[in-house]
């Protein structure tokens, strides 16, 4: 009888043993508990301000990017020939399945030609009959700074000077540039077309970003021919105001008059592959068409469109704790290696983590966002501090 009473107790506890065992093996894993630290990772971005040294004001701007920099008081004022810009969107958008239609000038576009001979503007000579495509006349426009072929443009294309002005309101409110101006004329002849260097600097991406227009602000020169009324022909060569600058840049359009001042929205291609186009604008230049600022702008976006630092490598973000079925472990939790994004403005950044788990054990990434640019990285949890082992 002892003995079977033995051999009940032996096997009961091996029964338990083995039932302690089996329920210790099989417990989930507690979830890992991460306390981030972000106390070694930059909280802020900050570039070297633009210089608006000459100027009233101005921007710098990259086509992928949008506004990155400005400097001045951005205030509304007038932008001369820069107008051109808005028109040439506005023809672009609203019109693009005409762009090879042809235009018949008449006798209003010839007033209109001389009286801005009168008044001493940019100009080509038209006739009446003359025929014309709006591709030309927007190269006319935009190249040779034709205020009369600006003008016949938005009346032939959209019937009134009145209705192309309601259309090119809409444009710029759909496109959220709501310091912008136009009114008067489609040329910037008259003082009544205002805007601002972020204004312009965005309207001077759009310009770069639509495959038509970017073609013929490419152009330094036009060729327009004219035909008087015996039918005989006459070429014209138009050089535009900013030939002087290299020939890398693209001089999307320059402007001038007594109250705006000397004005300019250029583009310059990328300096390498991993860069991006840049974008800039400069109102109401006191020194010519020197545009001394220009290079200024263009090597202080490039600098701001190289990567930036945002965690170097080896910076410890934080511990992670984590519980196996049979051990509690502490990690200390690094950056691999150095982690780098292309943040071209001024702005304080802001850091998350997220815990997931990848093939059963935990992972950690960050994420790091700057004017809602967002750059997200793995983090190492290779290199623990100290396991604490204990079996349960």
């Amino acid at each position: 009888m002892k003995v079977r009473i033995f051999i009940a107790t032996i096997i009961v506890c091996v029964l338990a043993v083995g039932g302690c065992l089996t329920a210790d093996f099989l417990t989930t894993p507690e979830e890992p508990v991460f306390a981030e630290d972000f106390s070694t990772l930059p909280t802020t971005i900050k570039h070297d301000p633009i210089s608006c040294d000459g100027i009233k004001q101005g921007a710098i701007a990259s086509k992928n990017y949008g506004l990155i920099a400005s400097c001045g008081e951005n205030k509304k004022m007038p932008i001369a020939s820069m107008t051109k810009i808005i028109t040439a969107l506005v023809v672009v958008n609203e019109k693009r399945d005409r762009l090879d239609d042809i235009i018949t000038l008449n006798s209003d576009d010839v007033k209109d030609w001389e009286q801005i001979v009168a008044m001493h503007g940019t100009n080509i000579r038209i006739f009446d009959g003359e025929k014309l495509s709006v591709r030309k006349m927007l190269t006319g426009m935009m190249v040779a700074s034709a205020n009369n072929i600006a003008n016949s443009l938005a009346v032939h294309l959209f019937s009134s000077m009145d209705e192309y002005f309601s259309v090119a309101r809409k444009y710029l409110e759909e496109h959220d540039i709501l310091d912008t101006v136009v009114g008067q004329d489609a040329s910037g002849f008259s003082e009544q077309n205002m805007s601002t260097a972020k204004d312009m600097v965005k309207l001077g991406v759009l310009a770069i970003k639509d495959d038509d227009l970017s073609e013929i602000v490419k152009h330094r020169t036009v060729e327009f021919p004219s035909a008087d009324s015996q039918g005989a022909e006459n070429e014209t060569e138009r050089s535009t105001t900013y030939l002087h600058l290299d020939q890398s840049f693209v001089g999307v359009k320059s402007g001038y008059t007594e109250d705006a001042g000397y004005c300019l929205t250029f583009a310059k291609p990328a300096a390498s592959a991993d860069s991006d186009e840049i974008v800039g604008t400069i109102m109401g230049g006191d020194e010519g068409y020197d545009y001394h600022n220009v290079d200024e702008f263009v090597d202080n976006a490039n600098k701001r469109l190289e990567p930036s630092v945002i965690a170097q490598a080896g910076a410890k973000v934080g511990n992670l704790s984590y519980d196996s079925r049979m051990r509690h472990w502490d990690f200390a939790v690094q950056v691999d290696k150095d982690q780098k994004k292309v943040l071209p403005y001024d702005c304080q950044l802001s850091h998350e983590s997220n815990l997931y788990d990848f093939d059963d054990m935990p992972a950690i990434s960050i994420s790091t966002v700057c004017n809602n640019e967002r750059a997200e990285f793995d983090v190492s949890i290779k290199s623990f501090e100290k396991p604490r082992g204990v079996f349960r």
